[in-house]
């Protein structure tokens, strides 16, 4: 999500992650049936991005929470 929010619309293949790319995908489906992502199709990429005015407008303040919790060191 940090990524998404940092550089917008980014190819599946540009998200990095410490996790394989089965389970990466897996968590990219369950934020777009949540409704947290969008995922539009260009040729045969897939560009992936936030629904940040979407997430603003129904959760006023969720997405700058949840992106403050993710700033935090571990």
């Amino acid at each position: 999500m940090r990524t998404l929010h940092e550089n917008g619309e980014c190819g599946c293949g540009q998200l990095t992650a410490r996790v394989s790319k089965s389970t990466l995908s897996h968590h990219l489906k369950v934020l777009r049936d949540a409704g947290v992502t969008r995922t539009r199709a260009d040729g045969a990429q897939r560009l992936v991005s936030l629904r940040s005015q979407d997430l603003h407008a129904r959760f006023p303040g969720l997405l700058d929470c949840v992106l403050d919790e993710l700033r935090r060191p571990a």
